[in-house]
């Protein structure tokens, strides 16, 4: 069950919200006990077994917390084995058919390669029970009760694809409910900021998506021509974004209906003008995860510049890992994690460098360097193999020629054509140039709103925590408020994306593989 879907949204949401608020007006933990009943649902509803695996994890983590809130003696060794646990059911379930296959092709495994069916989260649900235990090992969470674990793990909005929600998040929240209690403001902002999202996952993510499946695959048996290089991987990168960024909002909109806040997770990272203010802005909490469970225990900034680059280094190359099994998710952290030491560098070269020799007023330079880094990061981590990763990206640099397409009209393609151009290649093209030239029109859109336009946080103000006080008059115009104006651009836009979702089937987010 996804968020997009028509059972999701006309049922499922609606009556697990109904029941949290009827059984809240009984008595609290029966309202949390309706609400845990309803994220296994929403969990069995993929794969029913994978709940006892779900539930089994979830005892075990707990028990092991709570050996480790009481222990006085060998407490590091606890610790070490419960994340040892944690990792050693990813690393099955996620690594164990690529671990078996790359031993196959080197011929040191014989027999059948294991059939093994990832189970939904697992990766969100793993980190987030490893910082739990951490921070317990640390002294830093309360002596929480089994249901109020139980829910902070399986709480739906954020079981599948997060945010990575940290104890100090959710369960605080949870303990403050005395009182289950319908908030008129808490529906408002939360069906607003659904919308939002829905409307970025359904008719932004979905419909540049069609643009980039097709010449990905083709990139695995043959080149691809210049523009359609090009084309697909912005294509991927407006998608990615408008997809993870689409789940988020409609998890934080769903958390918000149940008068639940969760953390922010993106803030328009595509405005970055490096790679390390990138890492800031997307996937937020993945990043707050690395920061605060890999890079400061490995030894972070304390020991030197070159440790502090070294651990920056590992802890990209396991951020790599964890997005999925194969070389090309390992390859497309190392690269970031190369990336942000040549970021780091520079900072320093910089601070070295007398004032009259740097180079200042050259934002939009930075912001493009930085954009096509990570352009080129995502042609790494959204192909098949390496081989269709490096295909690609040949084709981007014009390494397999400059084909066009045969629509351009004279005397522009004349004048292509006799500064080395190649025209009339059509037949090298996977999707043919009547669709390109609306991917073209939909990639400036998405380019457009992604760059220019307020991000939902940003949209939000006061009700996202954002302070609007040095806010331009002009732009503070355009936050959202509780009025009959918004209600009707968001009823144009709920009708608008409910009817894509009733003409085509619907599409799973990209982060539900990951």
């Amino acid at each position: 069950m996804i968020f997009s879907a028509p059972i999701f949204l006309f049922l499922f949401l609606p009556g697990a919200v109904l029941g949290f608020y009827l059984f809240g007006r009984i008595r609290t933990q029966w309202a949390f006990l309706w609400l845990i009943g309803a994220s296994l649902f929403f969990y069995a509803w993929w794969n029913p077994p994978y709940v006892i695996v779900l539930l089994c994890s979830i005892i075990a983590n707990y028990l092991l917390s709570r050996i480790l809130f009481r222990a006085t003696k060998f407490r590091t060794t606890i610790l070490g084995v419960s994340i040892a646990l944690n990792v050693a059911v990813l690393g099955y379930f996620k690594y164990m058919h690529f671990f078996a296959e790359t031993l196959s092709t080197l011929g040191l495994w014989r027999g059948d390669l294991p059939a093994i069916l990832l189970p939904l989260g697992i990766s969100f649900i793993t980190f987030q029970k490893i910082a739990f235990l951490v921070d317990t090992y640390r002294g830093e969470t309360g002596n929480y009760s089994f249901l109020e674990f139980c829910l902070f793990v399986t709480f739906f909005p954020q079981l599948i694809a997060g945010p990575i929600v940290h104890h100090r998040d959710v369960i605080p929240q949870f303990k403050e409910r005395e009182l289950i209690v319908p908030r008129s403001d808490d529906f408002a902002i939360g069906i607003t900021i659904f919308l939002m999202g829905l409307g970025k996952k359904v008719l932004l993510a979905d419909s540049v998506g069609v643009f980039v499946d097709p010449v990905f695959h083709a990139a695995e048996a043959s080149h691809i021509t210049f523009l359609e290089a090009w084309g697909s991987a912005l294509a991927y990168t407006f998608q990615l974004y408008f997809d993870f960024s689409g789940y988020a909002d409609m998890a934080i909109g769903a958390a918000k209906m149940f008068g639940i806040t969760l953390p922010v997770n993106f803030d328009s990272p595509y405005k970055s003008k490096s790679i390390i203010e990138f890492w800031r802005r997307w996937h937020i909490t993945l990043s707050r995860f690395l920061r605060e469970y890999i890079y400061i225990p490995l030894g972070g900034n304390r020991q030197g510049w070159g440790p502090q680059m070294t651990n920056l280094f590992i802890t990209m190359v396991i951020a790599g890992i964890w997005h999925g099994a194969g070389w090309t998710f390992a390859l497309w952290g190392i690269l970031h994690g190369l990336y942000l030491v040549v970021n780091h560098a520079w900072r320093r070269w910089q601070k070295t460098t007398p004032e009259k020799s740097r180079r200042h007023g050259l934002p939009l330079i930075s912001w493009l360097v930085t954009f096509l880094a990570i352009v080129g990061g995502w042609v790494i981590f959204r192909a098949e193999s390496l081989h269709g990763a490096f295909s690609l990206l040949k084709s981007m640099m014009g390494l397999n020629g400059f084909a066009l397409p045969s629509f351009i009209p004279p005397p522009y393609s004349n004048f292509l054509t006799a500064h080395g151009f190649a025209i009339n290649l059509e037949s090298l093209m996977v999707i043919g140039p009547g669709k390109w030239v609306y991917g073209a029109v939909l990639i400036l859109l998405l380019s457009f709103i992604a760059f220019f336009l307020p991000n939902t946080r940003e949209f939000m103000g006061k009700h996202f925590s954002v302070s609007t006080e040095s806010m331009h008059p002009k732009k503070a115009l355009l936050l959202w408020k509780p009025s009959i104006g918004y209600a009707l651009c968001f009823a144009v836009l709920s009708a608008a994306t409910l009817t894509a979702i009733l003409l085509a089937e619907p599409r799973e987010f990209l982060y539900f593989q990951f």
